[in-house]
């Protein structure tokens, strides 16, 4: 076994890293998952906090998102039915991440995602389901599982226009959009489903002649 696998075991089996921690009044909780984070296998722990809702948890791990992340690289924020996704690259260039969503006995319950920086080539730049980005837009990180993921992705043009060619990507692939695009916007958000998933996106200028596009896509599970 290499040094970086040792490394990177030790990462996964020791709990969340230094400068993830949890919030206080969280319980832990059994279930755990590797998902793909920008292409590398990550680590994820399950908290609920009964105290908490949704938002605060959102807000709290935005925060910290804010001051990890260098300017240069952007973190992922997309937000879907009940919840919301943090991902973002700190410092040292480690994945973290946040996945927030409503505990159905009350309060939030969360995932907090981690690994180690990854060596070699990365192997992101995907959207969920392995749909393919428009012309002309750059996927710059996901967090992707085998039944949806979320992914940021940046472009060039007016809000309008590039929400607009993904709504068409997404027609294409069998979705339906369940609310009208907006026109003039400097920030568009529609939703969309099929048969079998649903999904958010929220397209926005970030004022230097970008748009930024957050896109969220789940499973359509009945309640």
């Amino acid at each position: 076994m290499t040094g970086q696998s040792v490394r990177a075991r030790a990462l996964f089996e020791s709990g969340p890293p230094p400068g993830l921690t949890t919030l206080a009044g969280s319980e832990p909780c059994a279930s755990s998952k590797v998902v793909a984070l920008d292409g590398q296998p990550t680590q994820c722990a399950t908290y609920r906090a009964p105290q908490r809702s949704v938002e605060s948890v959102f807000q709290h791990y935005r925060k910290l998102a804010e001051s990890q992340s260098p300017q240069d690289m952007p973190y992922l924020e997309a937000v879907q039915p009940g919840g919301a996704t943090l991902v973002w690259v700190d410092g040292a260039g480690q994945r973290r991440g946040v996945i927030v969503q409503e505990d159905l006995l009350g309060g939030a319950r969360y995932q907090l995602l981690w690994s180690p920086a990854p060596s070699g080539e990365r192997s992101g730049g995907r959207m969920p389901l392995g749909l393919d980005p428009p012309s002309g837009c750059q996927v710059v990180s996901s967090a992707l599982e085998g039944s949806g993921g979320t992914c940021l992705l940046v472009a060039s043009g007016d809000a309008p226009s590039v929400a607009g060619r993904f709504a068409q990507t997404l027609r294409r692939a069998g979705f339906q959009l369940e609310t009208e695009l907006p026109e003039g916007s400097q920030r568009v958000a529609f939703s969309f489903r099929s048969p079998t998933h649903a999904g958010v996106l929220v397209a926005a200028a970030d004022g230097g002649g970008r748009v930024r596009v957050s896109l969220s896509i789940h499973s359509a599970v009945a309640h």
